[in-house]
């Protein structure tokens, strides 16, 4: 019923969790939200993490495929440990 109400080609996903990680006043705070493929034609991957903030649109590279909340999860983490959020984001959104 989904996909007939989709375009061909869309990705659907819903989010199922959010996480808050605080890195401290020099490295700033971001979102993390956990997303579960309801339709998405050939994705190899049943779950996304994708980091955010209300401003800004972060780097692909620290979006994070995987089969399970709790790996893209730490994956997610692992991308971020260490960069500011001016490393996380987009030139043209900082």
């Amino acid at each position: 019923m989904i996909k007939s109400n989709l375009d061909d080609g869309a990705v659907l996903t819903k989010i199922i969790s959010r996480y808050e990680l605080d890195k401290g006043p020099e490295l700033g705070r971001i979102h993390i939200d956990i997303h579960e493929v309801v339709h998405a034609p050939n994705a190899e991957f049943q779950f996304l993490a994708v980091p955010g903030l209300i401003v800004g649109k972060v780097k692909g590279e620290f979006i994070i495929p995987g089969d399970s909340e709790t790996e893209v999860l730490i994956g997610c983490l692992c991308r971020l440990k260490g960069k500011s959020m001016r490393d996380v984001l987009e030139e043209n959104s900082k």
